[in-house]
């Protein structure tokens, strides 16, 4: 598993996803995995969503704002990348 991602694949990235997901959120671990039985292999890219304050228009400026949390890891099975199955947390 990769524990760090090199910033300079931040342009082979913004490839891959949409540039607004990257905004929000940066990849923090990349890792490939064996089905035991069919032998596929998945990529698993993990996901961390940036804490920056949200952009708020001016007529709500100055309202009570009431954080909600963070929802559980949600797992997307994507398009296969390279005959690669693709699962993004």
């Amino acid at each position: 598993m990769i524990d760090s991602i090199d910033p300079s694949f931040q342009q082979l990235w913004e490839h891959i996803f949409p540039r607004e997901l990257l905004e929000h959120f940066k990849i923090t671990g990349i890792k490939e995995t064996t089905h035991p039985k069919t032998k596929d292999i998945t990529m698993e890219i993990t996901l961390e969503e940036e804490n920056t304050p949200p952009v708020i228009p001016e007529e709500h400026r100055g309202k009570t704002v009431t954080s909600k949390g963070f929802n559980h890891i949600q797992v997307v099975q994507d398009f296969p990348l390279r005959d690669l199955i693709v699962s993004v947390f």
